[in-house]
């Protein structure tokens, strides 16, 4: 994946619920589960557990990893409560279940079903937010 240019820098960013971290960590959270990199997304959550549900344009973890068919990322990452069954892809509006079927990983729509069943989705609100350190002039 390209890196957008505001997250090339390390920027304060508001994660869901008041928690903080950086562009840069938050980045290599999206990227490692677009990759399918189990170890480094344990360890960025060893280190800082709340970007399981972090955000980037709206768009969080899971969704890479549903779209690349990482069924064990999925796995672990519902297990966090990071899946939002209100979520809908930006800006076409599809639902996480959908996307895996379109790609025909139809396991992992399961995994995403069954967790609406098992009490593990979770309504996320806030969607994070970067601090570009720019004071009221610069704004």
């Amino acid at each position: 994946m390209l890196i957008p240019v505001e997250m090339q820098r390390t920027l304060p960013m508001t994660l869901h619920g008041g928690a903080t971290s950086t562009t840069t960590e938050v980045w290599a959270m999206l990227s490692a589960c677009c990759a399918g990199d189990v170890a480094r997304v344990q360890d960025l959550m060893k280190q800082r557990p709340e970007l399981a549900t972090c955000q980037y344009n709206y768009t969080p973890p899971l969704h890479f990893a549903v779209r690349e068919g990482h069924l064990e990322l999925v796995r672990m990452l519902v297990d966090r409560r990071a899946y939002d069954p209100g979520y809908k892809s930006y800006p076409f509006g599809d639902t996480l279940p959908a996307i895996a079927r379109d790609r025909g990983f139809d396991e992992i729509a399961a995994v995403l079903e069954s967790a609406l069943a098992r009490g593990l989705a979770h309504k996320w609100v806030d969607t994070g937010e970067i601090d570009y350190e720019q004071d009221d002039e610069q704004l």
